[in-house]
């Protein structure tokens, strides 16, 4: 079967998608200009800053202070702000080595595994080996992912939704050396598909409105404004948490956060140029 990761090419959409979103900003095209060119002056801050103080702009607590209300707090607050953040210790580096063995094992026999890129595969079609299942089911792995969900929170006291109880899904498998700067190991978001742009999606709470008038889109963090989309059966719910666990020794897992740690900014709209300008101190008026 064709990976998504054969191909660097997009998938074409419907034109209804077009027609969606220029109904989404008819007559207020500028308003959403002018928000857009704001959101890159606050980004070319915003990378500066990152720039500056590097791997250490990422959030960091030790397995062992989770339960410590003041660390906790002061370390969700920093998630908030930044979306991303490492929690060291979870599992001792012997039991992590192990699994890491076991998989190689596995890998080893089953060549019949399809890895990428094809010449050096480090990213794995494997989902379910034994070492996969049993780390999704470790106590202190569940624990961890639960202390990260409660960074979400529900005004809405009937939403049908829990930060108590981690469902785990199965993804891929890495395994790749600290100094990887391959494309698949890349600062990236994943996509939500197409549901941001259905009217019975993310349109049906309204949850992007605020983009589409020229505004910022807040509060975040808000379980009950980001629903499954009905009737599309490939249809992406929202994760409470993007979770990785890394096996990478000294803090090397820093450099390997797949995510972009300026959330408030990236979430409220997310440029759709080259990021050149950014980097080189570019202005709003270069992202037309």
């Amino acid at each position: 079967m064709p990976s998504m990761l054969d191909s660097s090419e997009p998938i074409p959409l419907s034109s209804r998608f077009a027609k969606l979103k220029r109904n989404m900003i008819a007559c207020r095209e500028k308003d959403v200009a002018e928000s857009f060119y704001r959101l890159i002056r606050a980004l070319r801050k915003e990378a500066d800053d990152i720039a500056a103080r590097g791997p250490d702009v990422i959030p960091t607590i030790d397995y062992f202070d989770i339960h410590d209300s003041g660390k906790a707090s002061a370390f969700r607050r920093a998630l908030r702000r930044r979306g991303v953040a490492v929690i060291k210790g979870v599992v001792p580096p012997t039991v992590a080595q192990a699994w890491k063995e076991e998989t190689l094992d596995y890998i080893e026999d089953n060549p019949q595994t399809r890895g990428h890129p094809a010449h050096d595969p480090q990213l794995f079609d494997l989902y379910w080996s034994p070492s996969q299942v049993r780390a999704r089911a470790d106590s202190r792995l569940l624990d961890a992912q639960r202390f990260a969900m409660r960074t979400w929170h529900s005004s809405d006291d009937n939403a049908l939704v829990s930060s108590d109880y981690p469902v785990v899904y199965a993804d891929r498998l890495r395994v790749r050396t600290p100094e990887d700067i391959s494309p698949t190991g890349g600062a990236h978001i994943d996509n939500g598909s197409v549901e941001r742009w259905e009217p019975d999606g993310y349109g049906a709470s309204g949850t992007y409105s605020p983009v589409f008038t020229g505004r910022s889109l807040q509060p975040l963090w808000v379980m009950q404004h980001v629903p499954d989309v009905p009737g599309h059966p490939q249809s992406v719910p929202c994760p409470g948490r993007q979770r990785r666990l890394d096996g990478l020794p000294n803090g090397a897992a820093k450099h390997g956060v797949p995510t972009p740690p300026a959330l408030l900014h990236t979430t409220t709209q997310e440029p759709s140029g080259e990021d050149d300008g950014l980097r080189d101190g570019g202005h709003g008026d270069e992202w037309g």
